[in-house]
């Protein structure tokens, strides 16, 4: 046999290995989950995002509303989207919170939207954001107020969504407080 077979063959064999070791550690790694007081509310909606977490398992988009609310009939819904770090790969969003929000916004912006954002507060990991005149083709919500948080693999964006009602100071020092709070864990597979 010579030296460029050998050479590819044992290539081959090194990337076969690599791939078992890194789909074992994969299976046998921890798993980032979100730790989020949901309140009462309950799921009325749920989809996938077309994406695949570090798992092999799709991430999705979640719905969640008042018991006494439906996914047609609502005046506030809280929204929680998983992504994987995938979606930075040949995209100009980089893996940290603000990147997130910039591209949310000029995907609203290319749709219509030109609502103004305000950040109210953020860290290494995070943006806590409001955006409170949503005036959006096709939008049902008027008000949001969210949070991006990212993980090592993992990406949330949660938001509530307000629409036909007007959030009191407390109730929106509630919602603050509520996102604020959540925070990425791990668990063993």
């Amino acid at each position: 046999m010579d030296q460029i077979h050998m050479n590819s063959r044992l290539a081959l064999l090194f990337l076969g290995a690599f791939a078992v070791f890194t789909c074992a550690s994969c299976a046998t790694s921890p798993r980032e989950v979100l730790d989020l007081d949901v309140r009462d509310y309950v799921l009325v909606s749920e989809s996938g995002t077309g994406w695949k977490g570090i798992g092999g398992d799709e991430t999705s988009v979640r719905i969640l509303a008042p018991p006494d609310a439906s996914a047609e009939d609502w005046t506030v819904t809280l929204h929680i989207t998983e992504l994987p770090i995938a979606i930075t790969l040949g995209s100009n969003v980089r893996w940290n919170a603000e990147s997130l929000l910039e591209a949310q916004k000029g995907t609203l912006e290319a749709e219509g939207c030109d609502d103004p954002w305000s950040v109210i507060q953020s860290d290494t990991n995070s943006i806590l954001y409001e955006r409170t005149q949503v005036a959006c083709p096709g939008y049902l919500h008027s008000q949001e107020i969210g949070r991006f948080i990212v993980g090592k693999w993992s990406m949330w964006w949660i938001s509530y969504r307000m629409r036909n009602m007007a959030l009191t100071a407390a109730e929106r020092a509630e919602l603050i407080q509520g996102l604020g709070q959540a925070k990425i864990n791990l668990t063993e597979p």
